[in-house]
């Protein structure tokens, strides 16, 4: 019996993947929604083989679709019920937008956060990840994790989450090749291509460029495990007020060990 059983569970893989259609999720209420993304939940962990987490709903801002946080996937309420996300800036101001690839993004959004699950079984022990160098890169990077809000470059570059955006944009574009090849373009999908177009590559440039090191990412992950074997090393994200994405008064980072982020 499923931990987190939903009105979708008797559907293919390819049915569920089918739910996240533009036209199809357009048409969902705000519980056929979160059914979807539990389904979804149930499946990606499935695959990974890591425990199912609960998908929860919760008031976010600053353009946060979802966060993972010790078996508890979050995803933003505004996003699923009226597709809306709400952005702080610096000057005190709110804003409301709607993105043009929703649907996608909130695929992309559970698979990512199921991979930091499957990351913090791995870390923890309760399962064995194929590559051990890069486990052991994640118990490092999760003892000095880089916060999005103190440094965006380094935190799309660091071990974990780079690996989570990979894994989440894979799948959802494998997902939606089958959909567009059995329905056509699909509007939220073709937004969503050019939306991550470049991401990893723009944060590694700014990175390297503040920086001034073409092996910055090499040299993070360097740190992360010196750091993480008690030896001393220098402090990358020491500056972060340039490239901040949230309005901070403080430039120092704080690393935290919470896995939790936000796409």
């Amino acid at each position: 019996m499923d931990p987190f059983p939903t009105r979708y569970s008797g559907l293919s893989n390819t049915e569920v993947n089918e739910l996240y259609r533009s036209e199809t999720w357009d048409g969902l209420n705000r519980d056929e929604r979160l059914d979807a993304l539990q389904e979804l939940e149930n499946r990606s962990a499935e695959s990974l083989g890591n425990r199912p987490c609960e998908v929860r709903l919760e008031q976010m801002e600053n353009a946060t679709y979802g966060c993972y946080d010790d078996g508890v996937i979050y995803v933003n309420e505004g996003l699923v019920e009226n597709g809306e996300l709400n952005v702080n800036f610096e000057d005190g101001t709110t804003m409301q937008y709607t993105p043009d690839d929703t649907n996608a993004q909130l695929m992309d959004t559970i698979h990512h956060e199921n991979y930091h699950a499957y990351q913090d079984e791995v870390v923890n022990g309760r399962l064995e990840h194929s590559n051990q160098a890069e486990a052991e890169l994640w118990r490092a990077n999760e003892e000095n994790y880089i916060r999005g809000c103190d440094n965006e470059s380094l935190y799309r570059i660091q071990s974990v989450e780079r690996s989570a955006f990979d894994y989440g944009e894979t799948q959802t574009t494998a997902a939606f090749e089958e959909i567009e090849a059995k329905y056509g373009a699909d509007d939220g999908f073709q937004a969503y291509q050019e939306n991550i177009s470049n991401d990893y590559e723009n944060a590694l440039t700014t990175a390297q460029t503040q920086y001034r090191d073409e092996n910055v990412q090499e040299n993070l992950d360097n740190h992360m495990l010196a750091n993480y074997s008690g030896t001393q090393a220098d402090d990358y994200a020491a500056d972060t007020s340039q490239i901040s994405h949230e309005a901070s008064t403080d430039s120092d980072t704080s690393y935290s060990n919470d896995m939790a982020d936000g796409l």
